[in-house]
């Protein structure tokens, strides 16, 4: 079910359900409520990958780290992902090893996927 289906068994526009979705006012609570009622019963949630392309955003930071498994570099991407959380952010952990080869196949894959930022959790890209 997506977003014009919603619309359509509402009675309402895509922008109406779309305000509805993100919390807008501009929308009458009865209206409102019809919307909430039909979003529920077909447990809608919004594509976040449709957003993306709408709001150029991923909202998602890549966390790397050469061993996750290091207490110190895990209580540091905690912390991290625990504020990004807190700002509506997801993290993707990329736990990349020792391997050079490792390491720009997770660069290549955040590229890809057209993180917001990177966040580097110790020397990941130290030699030696």
């Amino acid at each position: 079910m997506n977003i014009y289906d919603i619309a359509n068994e509402a009675g309402v526009s895509i922008a109406t359900v779309s305000r509805v979705i993100n919390g807008k006012r501009a929308v009458s609570p009865v209206t409102r409520q019809r919307v909430e009622a039909v979003l529920a019963r077909h447990h809608y949630v919004p594509d976040q990958i449709a957003r993306g392309l709408v709001t150029k955003s991923t909202r998602t930071v890549a966390v790397m780290t050469i061993d996750i498994r290091d207490i110190y570099y895990a209580n540091v991407a905690y912390t991290i992902e625990q504020e990004l959380s807190r700002r509506s952010y997801s993290a993707l952990l990329c736990n990349t090893g020792d391997d050079i080869q490792s390491k720009m196949d997770y660069i290549r894959h955040v590229l890809r996927h057209k993180v917001e930022a990177v966040v580097f959790v110790g020397s990941v890209f130290r030699d030696g």
